[in-house]
């Protein structure tokens, strides 16, 4: 294995478990009863189940990320996620749409380049 390959397997590896760890650990809150996070939802207009739905959807986005085959799929799944999210923020005017944006412009590029290399696995 050449020394880019192997640096570029690296990196993805970096950016995989970032991913991971970031909607993993974010989607645990939405999922375990945190009132916080309860009332935080229900200030934007959805309730307790839908808090939950949305964590379950970042946990599983944030596993299927850690799973090369199924990674694309994960990086689909959180970015869908992070642009509700990043709406929500904007039809309601509470909080800021930038980190939601940001994220889902970062699992969207690591599911491209994750389907890019699926289908181009010989690129220069």
């Amino acid at each position: 294995m050449s020394s880019r390959r192997r640096a570029d397997k690296i990196a993805y590896w970096i950016l995989a478990a970032m991913l991971a760890l970031t909607f993993i650990t974010s989607g645990w809150p939405k999922i375990n009863p945190d009132p916080a996070m309860v009332e935080r939802f229900a200030d934007w207009g959805y309730g307790a189940g839908f808090s939950r739905l949305i964590g379950v959807l970042e946990m599983l986005g944030g596993l299927l990320i850690l799973v090369p085959r199924l990674a694309t799929y994960g990086a689909a799944i959180v970015a869908v996620v992070m642009l509700g999210a990043a709406y929500t923020h904007l039809a309601t005017g509470i909080g800021s749409p930038a980190a939601a944006v940001q994220y889902a412009l970062v699992a969207a590029a690591f599911g491209l380049f994750r389907l890019r290399d699926r289908w181009m696995p010989g690129r220069p």
